[in-house]
């Protein structure tokens, strides 16, 4: 089932889900492919599910993990990114990265447990529309 199926293609989502609802997340075994995290994007707020906003928030987290990639949250008035901390500069002692830029409060780097980023991400993933527009995409380290 693709998201498609249930979802207004107003959400710009390219993930797929299996019958469960779980994100069916592709591996690339051929090197013509594009890279699984490409398709994880969605504007905020949005209109998915509660259950797909948490298989869209794990399927980031594992994406993460594995390349030198990072969640890029874009608003009018802050930009935030989460990454894996095997992939960032210095010595971290949690799992991810979480670099904030606003407005109000300036420049912040923490270093942050799976579950807190996980918990962060569908804090935003769940913004209402009162709380501004916005969107969340993956991209390579290399190109922010």
């Amino acid at each position: 089932m693709s998201i498609d199926d249930s979802t207004s293609r107003e959400d710009h989502v390219q993930l797929h889900f299996d019958q469960h609802g779980a994100p069916v997340c592709p591996t690339v075994t051929d090197p013509d492919r594009t890279a699984p995290w490409t398709d994880l994007r969605c504007d905020i707020p949005n209109s998915l599910s509660e259950t797909r906003q948490v298989s869209l928030a794990e399927c980031i987290l594992v994406e993460l993990k594995h390349e030198p990639v990072a969640v890029r949250l874009a608003f009018r008035d802050e930009w935030t990114l989460f990454f894996h901390s095997e992939f960032a500069s210095g010595d971290h002692s949690e799992e991810f990265v979480r670099h904030r830029l606003t407005s109000a409060t300036g420049q912040q780097t923490v270093a942050m447990l799976r579950a807190d980023v996980r918990d962060q991400l569908l804090t935003y993933l769940s913004r209402s529309e009162s709380a501004g527009w916005g969107s969340m995409t993956v991209r390579p380290l290399s190109r922010l």
